[in-house]
């Protein structure tokens, strides 16, 4: 039975234009290659450089304190060929919801995937996640369906971001701090 599903190649391919990585601070320079110093200087180990160079798993970087992003990021599933998932609750991990805003990335805007060496954010991060998702389970098959399309995720994805604020609102969350 043919896989409707597109391949890695083919998901880089179509995702070209979504990719937000490598990223540049501004000034010209990119992200340091060993990781060992942040742009800053203050000798802290990148987490997200670390991510970056780790081929073989794909990762999500989420809001915990969210309902709706911790109920998405445990019910999806990404195809067995891909690797793992690997899911960081950027509200216990807090290193990387500051290395992605020193990259110009806010994850209170949104998921972070990072897939293959390239960080994806918001709209792109969640296109590409359905287009990563298995076939496994009705929630992944729905998410392949309706986020697969770049356009209507466009539309979606919004509305989503707004209702996440909303909620966050009337449960007194906080956003991340960067």
């Amino acid at each position: 039975m043919a896989s409707y599903f597109p391949s890695l190649p083919d998901i880089l391919r179509l995702s070209t234009s979504t990719r937000l990585g490598p990223l540049n601070y501004g000034d010209g320079s990119l992200p340091m290659a060993d990781g060992k110093e942040s742009r800053s200087g203050r000798g802290r180990v990148r987490a997200v450089q670390r991510l970056l160079e780790q081929h073989a798993s794909v990762t999500l970087i989420y809001d915990g304190d969210c309902p709706i992003c911790s109920s998405y990021s445990r019910a999806l599933r990404i195809r067995r060929d891909l690797g793992s998932l690997q899911l960081i609750n950027a509200r216990h991990q807090p290193e990387f919801a500051v290395d992605l805003t020193e990259r110009g990335i806010d994850i209170n805007d949104g998921f972070v995937c990072i897939l293959d060496g390239e960080i994806y954010s918001g709209v792109s991060a969640i296109h590409v996640l359905a287009l990563i998702s298995g076939n496994v389970g009705i929630f992944n098959k729905i998410n392949y369906c309706v986020f697969r399309n770049k356009k209507m995720a466009s539309v979606i994805y919004p509305l989503l971001k707004a209702g996440r604020g909303a909620l966050l609102r009337i449960l007194g969350r906080r956003p991340i701090l960067t």
